[in-house]
C-alpha cells in the first residue's frame, strides 16, 4: 500500500513538472539564460520525484546525483530572474558543484557518515545547501519593493518564497529532523506536485517578457555627460512625466539615500501603482534602482569631469548622490559606464589636458 501511495503522489509531481517544462519552453526562441536555469533547475526537481518509479540501480545513482542540484540551482535561478546585475560567475558554479560532487563521490564508494571523512563529504555540503537556499531567499526579498515588474513581483512570493521555503523545509525534515519517517515520502511529493500545480497557473497568465533581462528592455542609454532620463513612450501622461523631471532633474530628490518610490509616487501625487506602470512600461526599467542610478551616475560623471572637483574623494561624491557605500557606487558606476569611478575621472582629466 505505502508503494503504491509513493508512486501515485510520485506520478503525480512528475506530471506537473512535465507541464511545467513544456509551458517553459513554449515562451521564446531562442530561450534566455533564466528560463535554462528554471529548466534545470525543474529537470533537477523531476529527478527528486521520479525516485519511487526508477527500479534500474544505475539510473537510480544518476537520478541521486542530479537532484543533489536542487538547491544549488535554485540559488542560480533567484539570482538571474530577480537580480538585474545577475553574472554567472564561475565562483558561483563552483559553489553549486560543491553542493554535489563531494556527497556523489561518497554514495559511490560508500563512505560512511560518522567521522571527518563523513563530515567533509556529507555534511559540509549539506550545510552548504542550507546556505545557498537562504542566500537564494535573501536575494528574492531584497529589492522588492524596487522591482517595477509586476509579474516578477508576485512570482517572487508565489515561485520562490513558496518553493524555496518548501525545499529548505524538505532538506531540514528528510536529512536532520525526520531522516527515517516514512510519512514524509509521500507528502514530499504532493506538496512538490501542488506548487508546481501554482506555477503552471503562472506560466499560462505571465507574457514571455517575465524573463527579459535589464539589456533586452532598455532601449537607450543616456548619454555620458547628461542625467537627462529616457524618451517615454506614447501615452506617459506628460503631467506625471513634467513632475518627474522636476523633482529629480531640477529638485535633485535622487540624493536621498534610501529614495523609496513610494515616496516619489506621494512627492508627484499620483498612486504607487500607477508609478510603478509609467517607470516600467513607459520609461522601460525594470527596478526603480536602476531609474535612480542613472540621474546619480549622470551627476557623477558631471563631477569626474570637472577639473576643480579632481581631489575630492570619490567616497564623498558616492554618499552625496545618494548611494548608501562606495562599493554600491562602483559597481552601479561601471554596469552604465564600463569604467570605474576612478578609470573615469583619470580618462576625463587626460581628455582635457590634451
Amino acid at each position: 500500500m505505502q508503494t503504491q501511495l509513493d508512486n501515485v503522489a510520485a506520478i503525480f509531481a512528475v506530471s506537473q513538472l512535465l507541464l511545467s517544462m513544456v509551458l517553459l519552453i513554449q515562451f521564446s526562441k531562442p530561450i534566455r539564460r533564466n528560463q535554462w536555469l528554471l529548466f534545470l533547475f525543474m529537470s533537477a526537481v523531476l529527478a527528486y520525484v521520479s525516485g519511487p518509479l526508477i527500479q534500474t540501480e544505475l539510473v537510480f545513482q544518476l537520478h541521486l546525483t542530479w537532484q543533489t542540484l536542487v538547491p544549488g540551482l535554485f540559488w542560480l535561478l533567484c539570482g538571474s530572474l530577480f537580480d538585474d546585475d545577475f553574472d554567472l560567475a564561475a565562483w558561483k558554479l563552483s559553489l553549486v558543484l560543491m553542493t554535489v560532487v563531494p556527497p556523489t563521490i561518497g554514495n559511490f564508494f560508500d563512505f560512511d557518515h560518522d567521522g571527518f571523512v563523513g563530515f567533509g563529504v556529507y555534511w559540509l555540503p549539506q550545510a552548504l545547501e542550507f546556505i545557498l537556499l537562504a542566500w537564494a531567499l535573501a536575494i528574492v526579498i531584497r529589492n522588492w519593493q524596487d522591482d517595477l515588474v509586476p509579474e516578477r513581483r508576485g512570482l517572487r512570493f508565489w515561485f520562490c518564497l513558496t518553493a524555496g521555503g518548501y525545499s529548505f523545509l524538505m532538506i531540514a525534515v528528510r536529512e536532520v529532523l525526520f531522516p527515517e519517517a516514512l510519512w514524509w515520502q509521500d507528502w514530499q511529493y504532493i506538496f512538490t506536485a501542488i506548487i508546481c500545480l501554482g506555477t503552471n497557473a503562472l506560466l499560462l497568465q505571465y507574457p514571455k517578457t517575465l524573463f527579459e533581462t535589464q539589456e533586452v528592455k532598455t532601449r537607450r542609454r543616456i548619454p555620458r555627460t547628461t542625467y537627462t532620463s529616457r524618451e517615454p513612450e506614447e501615452g506617459v501622461p506628460s503631467p506625471v512625466l513634467k513632475k518627474l523631471q522636476t523633482l529629480l532633474e531640477d529638485q535633485k530628490e535622487y540624493r536621498k539615500m534610501g529614495l523609496t518610490i513610494g515616496q516619489v509616487a506621494n512627492l508627484v501625487e499620483i498612486p504607487e501603482h500607477q508609478l510603478r506602470k509609467i517607470i516600467n512600461a513607459g520609461l522601460g526599467y525594470r527596478n526603480f534602482n536602476s531609474y535612480l542610478n542613472e540621474f546619480r551616475i549622470g551627476e557623477a560623471q558631471e563631477i569626474l569631469n570637472d577639473p576643480e572637483m579632481r581631489d575630492e574623494p570619490i567616497v564623498n561624491i558616492a554618499l552625496d548622490i545618494g548611494f548608501r557605500s562606495l562599493s554600491s557606487f562602483n559597481k552601479a558606476f561601471k554596469g552604465q559606464t564600463g569604467l570605474t569611478p576612478t578609470e573615469f575621472r583619470q580618462k576625463s582629466l587626460t581628455d582635457f589636458k590634451k
